[in-house]
Formats: structure tokens, C-alpha cells, sequence
């Protein structure tokens, strides 16, 4: 999940395995919190601002 006020974030991301890298490409959550990679196809979500993950 990425933090709620973070509108545009990069993929991949700094924990991605090298054998899984592609170009860096800078994407943008849709109106319903979500983004899709169209590389590697992970789906990132935006994280509400009070939420906590364990």
C-alpha cells in the first residue's frame, strides 16, 4: 500500500527482486485508489490515511 498523500510513486519499487526489473515508469491512482503496472502488472493501492498495516 502507498501512503494517501502520495499522488504519483514509481514501479519498481526499491523492494523488487532484480530478476523482476523493468524500466522505471512513474504512476498515478485512479479515482478509486488503485494503479496497475502495465510491466510487471502489480497492482498498487492507496493506503487510507488512518489505516494500519500489520
Amino acid at each position: 500500500m502507498i501512503p494517501s498523500i502520495e499522488t504519483k510513486f514509481s514501479c519498481p519499487t526499491s523492494k523488487t527482486d532484480l530478476w523482476n526489473m523493468h524500466p522505471r515508469i512513474f504512476l498515478e491512482f485512479d479515482n478509486a485508489g488503485y494503479a496497475k503496472c502495465p510491466y510487471c502488472g502489480t497492482v498498487f493501492q492507496k493506503k487510507e490515511k488512518d489505516s494500519v498495516i500489520y
